[in-house]
């Protein structure tokens, strides 16, 4: 549970590039596991409630951060 006012912030280490495939794919198919892009991770946490929604990404590495407050 994330207080009133408190920051969430997920880091992945990798993301799903815009109009690509997801990276990875032997993991995603064995682990039967999904590589989300920027924009849903955005709308996933805007839809869950958390507004001030940022995302962060280093495209060179693969790597995301979505920072949202809890409005509470």
């Amino acid at each position: 549970m994330l207080k009133p006012g408190g920051t969430l912030c997920i880091c992945n280490e990798m993301y799903r590039q815009e109009g690509k495939e997801a990276p990875y794919q032997y993991f995603v198919k064995t682990l039967d596991m999904s590589i989300y892009s920027r924009k849903e991770l955005e709308n996933a946490a805007a839809a869950a409630g958390f507004t001030d929604v940022r995302v962060v990404s280093h495209d060179k590495e693969g790597k995301v951060c979505v920072i949202a407050r809890n409005p509470g």
